[in-house]
């Protein structure tokens, strides 16, 4: 009736109908009993048991569940909780969502789940480092501290799912290093690194902030502010562009283009001349309450840091604020750095001035945007 299939722990029936038999014996009597089994039980091909696991094969030779199938199941009714079921239609009237978030820095794939009618996509790009403040000998003007850098960029859209790739590609801005410290008497403070840009596919564009100027950089007419595509960047002893609408119709479609907060800028050497190192820039402007931008640090013989910029919440489409602005040192010793940008996209602070025989404060650098996708079914 049976042959062995796998090792003799799998049984296939094959030919129909099948007949098998066993004897019964009551007292002295021996009786022998035939039962004839129906086609319909062999009709699988291959039907398969395996008598020291219990599982049974339908289609397959190798069941891996009690019950293994391969091809479609009929029945009028099913048991149990479903909870492994996939792809199954939603009732009438049930709305499902689909939310991925990209916050590390580079290269991520969002596939398009299935079925997905529309998708809207929000993002943000990186903030600006802000620049490093001068060493110098704080003789005429003074040597000024380093500029803020830009807050990068909020856009957003939607689409219907259909028009939308299996696959895009989503670019995840980084943000900008502040500019490092300066150890050498009579040199200008170094430039902020710019925000990378965060991008889904082609279609979508947050730009990053600019870095700011580096303290004494000397730069053209006009030139003041380091433009970019997101908020930008200060010059020496400016401030980074706060968190203000910045929109390109042709790198941001359908976006609104807002972005965070710019840090501010460091303090010049001596202070006594002007230029108080600023609180970094409010950003968060497509929230309800703005982010509020770090606190500028203090100027003297024992300057104080710029404080971090306010961060969004953790998985929040906001800007957050820019790193207030380092103090400078108008005796022998150190200059204090910039605060970093809040997430996401702050710009940093710029440093402040130092004299000559101690360094200067590094700018703080921008914080990382994010990408959040969120597909409806």
């Amino acid at each position: 009736m049976f042959r062995n299939n796998i090792a003799g722990n799998n049984r296939i029936a094959s030919r129909c109908p099948r007949r098998f038999g066993f004897a019964v014996s009551i007292g002295t009597i021996v009786t022998a009993l035939v039962v004839t089994s129906p086609c319909v039980i062999f009709a699988q091909s291959p039907l398969t048991i395996q008598p020291s696991t219990g599982r049974v094969g339908v289609g397959n030779t190798n069941p891996s569940e009690a019950l293994d199938v391969t091809g479609t199941v009929k029945a009028t009714a099913f048991k149990g909780d479903g909870s492994q079921l996939t792809n199954l239609p939603l009732p009438v009237g049930t709305d499902s969502a689909d939310v991925q978030i990209y916050t590390t820095p580079g290269q991520h794939f969002w596939v398009k789940p299935l079925n997905a009618k529309q998708v809207f996509v929000y993002l943000v790009g990186g903030g600006g480092g802000g620049g490093s403040g001068k060493r110098g000998p704080g003789t005429g003007m003074g040597d000024p501290g380093g500029g803020g850098g830009g807050g990068g960029a909020r856009s957003s859209a939607s689409w219907p799912g259909a028009i939308l790739g299996a696959q895009e590609i989503v670019q995840l801005g980084t943000g900008g290093n502040g500019g490092a410290a300066i150890g050498t008497n009579t040199t200008n403070g170094i430039t902020g690194g710019d925000g990378g840009s965060t991008m889904f596919g082609s279609l979508l564009r947050a730009g990053g902030g600019g870095g700011g100027w580096g303290g004494g950089v000397t730069v053209g007419e006009g030139e003041d502010i380091r433009s970019s595509e997101g908020g930008p960047g200060g010059g020496g002893m400016e401030k980074g562009g706060d968190g203000a609408p910045i929109f390109s119709s042709a790198l941001v479609p359908n976006g609104s283009g807002l972005a965070a907060g710019g840090g501010g800028n460091g303090t010049q050497n001596p202070s006594t001349l002007g230029g108080a190192p600023s609180f970094g820039g409010q950003g968060g402007l497509a929230r309800g309450t703005p982010l509020n931008g770090g606190a500028a640090g203090t100027s003297g013989a024992a300057p104080t840091a710029g404080m971090a910029g306010d961060s969004a919440v953790p998985n929040e489409s906001s800007g957050g604020g820019g790193g207030g602005g380092g103090g400078s040192r108008n005796t022998a010793g150190a200059a204090a750095p910039g605060g970093n940008g809040g997430n996401y996209g702050g710009g940093g602070g710029g440093g402040g001035a130092s004299l000559n025989g101690g360094n200067s404060g590094a700018g703080g650098n921008g914080a990382a945007g994010i990408a959040i996708i969120v597909s409806l079914f």
